[in-house]
Order: structure tokens, then sequence, then C-alpha cells
């Protein structure tokens, strides 16, 4: 399922019910136009210090049917599917054209309980949807993607005869190098034969990397990882992509993976960008090779 926008509400005041549109104004660092709190008239506006996050709440479609609570009721602005929320915090993301940021979670308040006579403070902990701040302008409509910000990720492989680079993939694993060890004595230990090494850098810090071989007519990619603060924002497929183009001019045929079969989601990963299971243990994808430029 594909995240997008599936209905959007406004109020103008806190004490109106919201009413859905079929599209909105944004405005940076104001909200929807037309809603309470872009004219300034939401249950919270005049309450100081202001915190950030009233420009735009969002909640998922999919608590809301289980719940079985309507939109209006959840006065949220905007209603999701196919998304997380709660991961979307500290993220910049576009909804259409429109970039946001999730600023926090927004738990329901003893507000909400009055306004639709339900008791929702415990069926919606951690569920309340997203607080975030609108940082373009533009149009929100219904059916809008909602898609991640994705950083420019720069992506430099290297040579496996290059000592350097085996030693930032190192650190880039989290790992330190040990002293006065050749790039040959790492990866022996690693357990690898690597012909490159992969090192993805967004704003000059290093937040993935993985190896790439090939023996026979077989290529292999090992040791994928980015760093937990970086996950979520397409690095590992830029680097899954970068890996397939140099195994595609080597002419390498297929590519084979090695993944434990009790992880799911790394399972589903690889699925999604094409690999399909050969046994309980490994993947494979055929590649239409390229010839060198």
């Amino acid at each position: 399922m594909s995240a997008r926008v599936t209905a959007i509400y406004i109020s103008p005041a806190a004490t109106v019910l919201p009413h859905a549109v079929d599209e909105a104004e944004a405005r940076t660092d104001r909200g929807l136009v037309g809603d309470r709190y872009f004219e300034g008239h939401g249950t919270f506006s005049n309450w100081e210090p202001k915190g950030p996050g009233r420009e735009l709440t969002l909640i998922e479609g999919e608590v809301l049917a289980e719940l079985q609570l309507s939109a209006a009721e959840a006065r949220r602005n905007i209603v999701t599917e196919g998304v997380r929320l709660n991961e979307l915090v500290g993220a910049k993301f576009r909804i259409g054209e429109v970039l946001i940021e999730g600023i926090r979670l927004c738990p329901p308040c003893t507000h909400l309980d009055k306004v639709t006579g339900k008791a929702l403070l415990k069926p919606l902990a951690d569920r309340g949807g997203l607080r975030a701040n609108i940082l373009s302008d533009g149009l929100i409509r219904v059916g809008d993607a909602v898609r991640a910000e994705m950083p420019e990720l720069t992506i430099r492989s290297f040579r496996a005869d290059d000592e350097g680079a085996v030693i930032a993939l190192w650190n880039a694993c989290g790992l330190v190098a040990p002293q006065n060890n050749s790039h040959l004595d790492i990866a022996r230990k690693l357990r690898v034969n690597p012909e490159w090494f992969l090192v993805g850098e967004a704003d000059g810090e290093i937040v993935g990397s993985c190896m790439v071989g090939y023996e026979g007519h077989r290529g292999w990619i090992n040791y994928l990882a980015v760093a937990p603060a970086h996950q979520r924002q397409g690095f590992a497929r830029q680097l899954m992509q970068r890996a397939e183009e140099l195994l595609r001019e080597a002419g390498c045929p297929k590519i084979n993976l090695q993944v434990r079969a009790t992880n799911a989601a790394v399972l589903a990963f690889y699925e999604r960008i094409g690999f399909s299971q050969d046994n309980a243990v490994s993947l494979g994808k055929r590649l239409q090779n390229e010839s060198p430029s």
C-alpha cells in the first residue's frame, strides 16, 4: 500500500467540528489556510511559550478505522494511510510537493474527550498522530503521496586494494580497525573477499556501506549497513542500486544474497527491490548486463 493522504480537514475555530475539503493551501510557518491555527483561533493558539508543531496535525486512517472514530471527531488536519506517523518524528517528508517536518507525537487531550463525548485518552495513547511544521508553501490534495525527503547521498566506490577505503568501511560498520593491520587482514576477519567497497555519505557523514564481489557467474553483496539514525531514508536502496551497476558492468548475470530467514523485514526489503527467494536463506536477482562504458 502506498503512503498517501485520504482526507483533509479544517475548522475555523476550536469549538467548530472540522469539515472535509478536497485540497488546502499550506503556508510556511502558519498552517492550512482557513484552519483554526492558521487564523490564531485554536485551543492552544494563545498559550505561551508557543511550542512547535501546531501548524499541521496528522493521524493514521488505520487507527481511526480500528477505533471507529470519524476523522472529524479526531480533529486532525490530515488523514493518511500506509505510513507509520510515529516514525516521522524528527524527519522531513513531503505531502505532494509541500515540505513538512515531523516535530512530536500528538497525544489526545481532555479537550478532545469533551468535544467528542468519548473517552479517547487511553485508546489513542501513542497513536494520536503527529504534530508537524510546514516548511514550504503549496497545495495539499486528497490522494497526494506522503514520501520521505531524501538527503543527497554521495556513494564512493573503492577497489578492494584501497586500504583507506577498507578502514573507512570498517568504521562505518561501527567497528574499530585494529592497528597495524592491512586491508587484507581486515577483509579476512570479515570472512569476505570483495572486489569493491561502497561507502555512502550525506552531509559529510558516513551513513552506510556495503561490500560487493563476484565469483564466476555470480555476484554477491554483503555487509550492507545503514547507521540507525539514517535508516528509512532510502540509503540502503541507493547503495544496492550502485552495487548492481558495478556487477552489471562486470558481466555478472545474477546476484546472490544470504539472508537470515527469520529476519522478515530484511527479506521484505530485498523482495521490494526485485530479489526472489531461491531457498530458505538465499535470494537471487537476475541482471540485464550492460557493457562498461
